[in-house]
C-alpha cells in the first residue's frame, strides 16, 4: 500500500515538473519562436503572418505587435505603416493618445514605450539585438539594416541609425525610405536656432539626402513636402513655399501641402494668400470645421472681419464639439466681430 502511494506521489511530482518547468512554453510563445526563425530567415511576410495571427487571438500580446512593427518594416519600407504599428501597441498597452508630430520627435516613443510606472515594460530595446541576429545571418539584406535603423532612430541612437541607413543605400542605391531616413536622422536632433545664418550649401548639405530620394522619384509629393518642411525649420521661406507648391501639383489630392502653403504664407505676413489656400480647402471639404476657423482666422489678419464673421458663424452652425464651439466663441469675442456683418 505504501509503495503504490509512493509511486502515486512520485507521478504527481513529475507532473508538476512538467507543468512548471521553463522549457514548457505556451501556443503564443511557440508562435513567436516560429515567427523569428523566418523573421531571421528574411521570410518577412511569413513572419507578419504569424504575428497577426497572434495578435487575432489576444490584442494584449505586446511582443508580438512589436515584431509585426519590425517584420512590416522589412517588408513594405514604409515610414508610415512603421509609426502605425507602433502606435497600435502603445495604445494597446496604455490607451496612451499619439502626439501629432511624433515622426518627428523619435525620443516620444521611447519615453512612452520604456518609462511606465505600471511595470509593464515594452522593451523595445530589445529588437535591435533582434535585427542584429537576422543581420548576421542576412549580411547583405538592406531591408534589414533599414529596419533596425528605424529602431535605433526611435532609441534616439543616432549614429547608429545612420550607419544603418547609410548601409542600407550602400547595399540599394535606389532605397527612397532609406534616404529619407537618414534625412530626418541628420535634422531631428538639430539646434534649428543654430543653423538660421547657415550658407546654402550648407543647407543643401542637411537636405542632401531627401534631394536623392526625389531624384530616384521626382513625381513623389510627400518627399517634396519633407523638403518643404526642412526648409521651413531653416527659416528659408521661399524654398519652402516652392516645395510645397510643388507637391500639389505633384499631387493635387495631397491637400496637408495646401495646409503648408498657408502657413509659410501666414508666418510672412501674406494673409490673404493665406487665406486663399484655406477657400480652396474649405471648397473641398465644406464639412471641416477646422478649415473653417483657420480661413476666418487669416481673414481677421487680413482686415477682412466681415467675411471671417460668416465664416465662423458657419462654423458654429456645424460643429457638435463643445471646445471648437468655445474657441469660435472666443476669436468672435476676442476680435469684436459682433459689429461685422
Amino acid at each position: 500500500m505504501n509503495y503504490t502511494w509512493q509511486k502515486i506521489f512520485i507521478a504527481m511530482a513529475l507532473v508538476v515538473f512538467v507543468i512548471i518547468q521553463p522549457g514548457c512554453k505556451s501556443q503564443e510563445e511557440k508562435m513567436i519562436d516560429e515567427g523569428i526563425k523566418k523573421f531571421e530567415s528574411a521570410d518577412f511576410a511569413g513572419a507578419a503572418k504569424i504575428y497577426s495571427e497572434i495578435i487575432k487571438k489576444d490584442r494584449r500580446n505586446l511582443i508580438a505587435y512589436i515584431k509585426l512593427a519590425s517584420a512590416n518594416a522589412c517588408m513594405h519600407s514604409d515610414i508610415k505603416t512603421f509609426y502605425r504599428d507602433l502606435w497600435t501597441a502603445l495604445e494597446s498597452k496604455n490607451n496612451i493618445k499619439r502626439p501629432l508630430n511624433f515622426i518627428n520627435e523619435p525620443f516620444i516613443i521611447y519615453q512612452l514605450s520604456e518609462d511606465r510606472p505600471d511595470g509593464n515594460v515594452l522593451k523595445i530595446s530589445d529588437e535591435v539585438s533582434a535585427f542584429t541576429k537576422a543581420i548576421k545571418k542576412n549580411p547583405d539584406n538592406s531591408k534589414l539594416y533599414f529596419g533596425r535603423g528605424l529602431w535605433n532612430y526611435v532609441l534616439s541612437n543616432q549614429r547608429e541609425a545612420m550607419d544603418d541607413f547609410t548601409t542600407a543605400t550602400r547595399l540599394d542605391k535606389n532605397f527612397i525610405a532609406a534616404y529619407i531616413m537618414k534625412g530626418k536622422t541628420n535634422n531631428a536632433y538639430l539646434d534649428r536656432s543654430y543653423y538660421n545664418n547657415f550658407r546654402t550649401a550648407t543647407k543643401y548639405y542637411l537636405l542632401f539626402d531627401y534631394k536623392r530620394a526625389l531624384f530616384i522619384n521626382p513625381q513623389n509629393s510627400d518627399i517634396m513636402l519633407d523638403i518643404g518642411d526642412e526648409y521651413f525649420n531653416l527659416q528659408d521661406h521661399k524654398s519652402a513655399l516652392k516645395y510645397y507648391m510643388n507637391a500639389y501639383q505633384a499631387d493635387p489630392q495631397n491637400y496637408q501641402a495646401l495646409v503648408e502653403c498657408a502657413q509659410v504664407e501666414t508666418v510672412i505676413g501674406n494673409y490673404i494668400a493665406a487665406a486663399d489656400y484655406y477657400k480652396i480647402l474649405v471648397k473641398k471639404f465644406p464639412d471641416n470645421v477646422s478649415y473653417l476657423i483657420e480661413l476666418a482666422s487669416r481673414r481677421i489678419l487680413a482686415g477682412e472681419k466681415g467675411e471671417a464673421r460668416i465664416n465662423l458663424e458657419q462654423a458654429k452652425a456645424m460643429t457638435r464639439d463643445a471646445g471648437q464651439y468655445s474657441l469660435i466663441q472666443s476669436i468672435i469675442e476676442k476680435n469684436h466681430l459682433y459689429n461685422y456683418k
